[in-house]
């Protein structure tokens, strides 16, 4: 059993570091930027539930500021290689 769990320890290693070769420091910034903007999303969706406040047009309106600044921060991204 132990065998299996440094296996997959290994592969786990190799793999973030392939990730880290292939990003760099930014990418991980990017993936952390944009997992803390989905769990803003989650937490804001379980709160209107939970308030009975639930609208879709406001939830449509902030997964549309949410889509413009992960494109922006794309767009930043596609400069950043350009330059």
């Amino acid at each position: 059993m132990s065998e299996r769990i440094n296996g997959f320890r290994a592969a786990l290693s190799a793999g973030l570091a392939a990730l880290t070769a292939l990003w760099g420091w930014y990418g991980w910034l990017v993936l952390l930027w944009a997992a803390l903007m989905g769990l803003d999303v989650a937490t804001g969706m379980a709160r209107a539930a939970k308030g009975g406040q639930w609208s879709s047009s406001a939830a449509r309106e902030g997964l549309w500021h949410k889509a413009g600044a992960m494109a922006a921060v794309l767009a930043l991204c596609a400069l950043d290689l350009l330059f």
